[in-house]
């Protein structure tokens, strides 16, 4: 019991770092102020037995801390997905995204592994209001147990951050750049390689 309540605190104090990383990654809190949309990071977390957890950033410009307590279950992916909502409808875009995925063990201050990357995509029609994913990242089952066997169960943190440019042409000719940030993390409480539980910290955050 001792044990489980030990772990339960970590998670939550982990949950707390990651509240501070969400708000802070981009030099302050998240305001609306001449926002022209909002930007986020979102969780699928798929299990060996096939079911599958979704972490979504709540819609609101807040951060949304969710810990979840899933009993021992071995993970067979997690798909890390930054996503944007414009305020107005373009007839095309180009969107340019760098990532950032930190994992660290437990309260490291540095992390186990990392990895940075560029992407671009583009598109036609995004009408107002609507979401597009624009980027989806894949941690795999094997990649989470290798670091285990390396580094030792208990508290793991999986932090991605990314910036996003999007240049936008509306329906008179006239094109604009938009700018944004989305952060996100996940903390899982190990035992062996199966997950016990995980904290969630998603904001969403605006684009101008």
């Amino acid at each position: 019991m001792k044990t489980q309540q030990k772990k339960t605190a970590v998670a939550a104090l982990i949950g707390i770092a990651l509240v501070a990383f969400v708000w802070y990654s981009f030099n302050g809190t998240p305001t609306a102020s001449g926002s022209k949309g909002t930007a986020a990071v979102s969780f699928v977390v798929r299990y060996k037995d096939g079911t599958q957890d979704v972490f979504n950033a709540p819609n609101s410009l807040s951060v949304m801390p969710l810990t979840l307590y899933i009993g021992g279950k071995e993970i067979s992916s997690v798909d890390a997905r930054c996503y944007a909502t414009l305020d107005k409808s373009v007839t095309a875009w180009t969107a340019s995204i760098n990532q950032r995925v930190e994992v660290y063990k437990g309260g490291a201050s540095s992390p186990a592994t990392s990895s940075t990357g560029g992407y671009t995509k583009t598109g036609s029609a995004w009408a107002q209001g609507e979401t597009k994913e624009l980027l989806s990242t894949t941690l795999s089952g094997s990649q989470i147990e290798n670091a285990i066997k390396q580094y030792g169960d208990g508290a793991w943190l999986m932090n991605v951050a990314v910036t996003i440019t999007i240049t936008a042409t509306d329906a008179a000719g006239v094109s604009s750049t938009i700018n944004g940030q989305g952060a996100g993390g996940l903390n899982f409480v190990f035992q062996s390689t199966q997950a016990m539980s995980v904290v969630a910290t998603l904001a969403a955050m605006p684009l101008t």
